[in-house]
């Protein structure tokens, strides 16, 4: 309603206000939903890079006995492996896993559930103290002894 003089009244001034508010809240949410989408798709990518590095870097200890590695993505995963297991879609027989970290036995489920990123390799890999987590970077040593493959921090 407008007064005699045209000028909005406070109480339509404050309707106004209240609406631009919920308006700019429902603007960051969505922004904010956005970049976390983007985040998490980027640390997927990072963990496929990251297990194919490793993969290389496995062939090569294959050869030689010995190399070493650093892993530098991504942030809060773990390094697992499995063997013998069906519950992941990726591998039939042996396994070698880069999964979020969502505390020890979810970790686990969550590299069961597809979280994670796997791939199906053709010899034993044992990691040492049942997967190794990924904070800022780490640091490998990756040896071969003739029959199976080992992985442990540096």
């Amino acid at each position: 309603m407008r007064n005699k003089k045209g000028t909005l009244l406070p109480g339509e001034m404050i309707v106004k206000v209240i609406l631009s508010i919920f308006g700019l809240a429902i603007l960051i949410s969505l922004l904010v939903l956005l970049f976390s989408l983007i985040q998490k798709r980027d640390a997927k990518n990072e963990a496929i890079s990251s297990l194919n590095y490793m993969l290389e870097r496995i062939s090569v200890a294959k050869q030689s006995g010995m190399t070493e590695a650093t892993i530098l993505v991504p942030k809060n995963w773990f390094i697992i492996s499995y063997q013998n297991k069906n519950d992941i879609t990726e591998c039939k027989d042996k396994c070698l896993c880069i999964c979020p970290d969502e505390g020890w036995f979810f970790t686990r489920i969550a590299c069961e559930n597809d979280k994670g990123i796997c791939k199906e390799i053709d010899y034993s890999v044992s990691v040492a103290e049942e997967g190794i987590g990924i904070e800022k970077g780490i640091d490998l040593i990756l040896t071969y002894d003739g029959t199976k493959t080992s992985i442990r921090k540096k």
